[in-house]
């Protein structure tokens, strides 16, 4: 998904530096409803052009340029600094559950967007919102932005009742790791074998915590406190209600301790020679005759 961002992100802006005049999606909207009529055509509304045509469907141009997600960014959330869903807006709206989900998480990226000036592992949806709200004078909403939260709202609906499946398998990685730097600095302390952990364990300590902050704590439903203070509960739709709707940030902040993890195994094996002493124990077992040499 995030991959799609950017790829997507980068043709759009290719596009736009050849045709300035589309810097807004709605522009392209427009042309494409509007504008747009077939050159052997005398009747230019004879025909919806603009419809998409597959095997035995046919899927109408305001959902295929996604004319409702472009609406819904330029009424919500360019309508403020920090725009903010409220509990009592559903009834007045009369939104739907995906409707609903979709304007409190884009409360959420906004908030995490102006707390860390949209760099959050590299989450390109939180940075496209970022770029909306920041050096943008004219308001323009990028198509690559609103294909992003298009792309958020079709994963939800794809990902489904697997939703919490993929938190849960999240959690479950976290008290992993969260248990392995434990065990790491325990043996470390415990042991005399090198002088790895005299150099490394602040650093071991400082990662545990950022693990236990992002993933094991409700780390937005902090930031939300640290914000608004009391006004917060207006805000509060339960716990890790973020996490469990957007799978790809979960993912996202999940790979980045699980690569750190990484980094830190190799260099504490290499340190310690347990690799290295490995391969020569395998080699000599083989060459001996002791395991066979299938195995290798």
């Amino acid at each position: 998904m995030n991959t799609a961002i950017s790829v997507f992100r980068r043709l759009n802006e290719e596009f736009v530096s050849e045709f300035p005049a589309f810097d807004d999606h709605g522009e392209i909207i427009h042309y494409l409803s509007e504008g747009y009529c077939d050159p052997n055509s005398h009747d230019k509304h004879s025909q919806d052009f603009t419809t998409y045509t597959g095997s035995g469907f046919k899927i109408s141009s305001q959902i295929f340029f996604c004319d409702h997600t472009y609406e819904l960014l330029r009424w919500f959330y360019m309508g403020a600094e920090l725009p903010f869903y409220q509990a009592d807006q559903r009834a007045e709206l009369i939104l739907t559950g995906d409707e609903d989900v979709l304007l409190k998480c884009l409360s959420l990226f906004g908030l995490i967007a102006s707390q860390s000036q949209g760099n959050v592992c590299q989450d390109q949806l939180i940075k496209g919102l970022h770029h909306l709200k920041t050096n943008n004078p004219d308001e323009n909403i990028y198509t690559w932005v609103v294909f992003a939260v298009q792309l958020f709202v079709d994963t939800r609906r794809i990902v489904g009742n697997e939703l919490e499946q993929c938190f849960q398998e999240a959690r479950q990685i976290q008290q992993w790791m969260t248990k392995a730097l434990e065990q790491s600095l325990f043996f470390g302390h415990a042991t005399d074998v090198n002088d790895f952990y005299k150099l490394n364990s602040d650093s071991l300590r400082e990662l545990k915590k950022h693990i236990d902050i992002l993933l094991g704590d409700d780390c937005i439903e902090e930031m939300l406190r640290e914000v608004f203070g009391d006004r917060a509960d207006r805000y509060s739709w339960g716990p890790f209600f973020l996490f469990r709707n957007h799978p790809m940030l979960l993912g996202l902040i999940t790979q980045f301790f699980l690569a750190r993890l990484h980094e830190i195994g190799i260099g504490l094996a290499g340190d310690q020679g347990s690799v290295m002493t490995s391969i020569h124990l395998y080699n000599s077992s083989q060459q001996s005759g002791k395991i066979r040499k299938s195995l290798g």
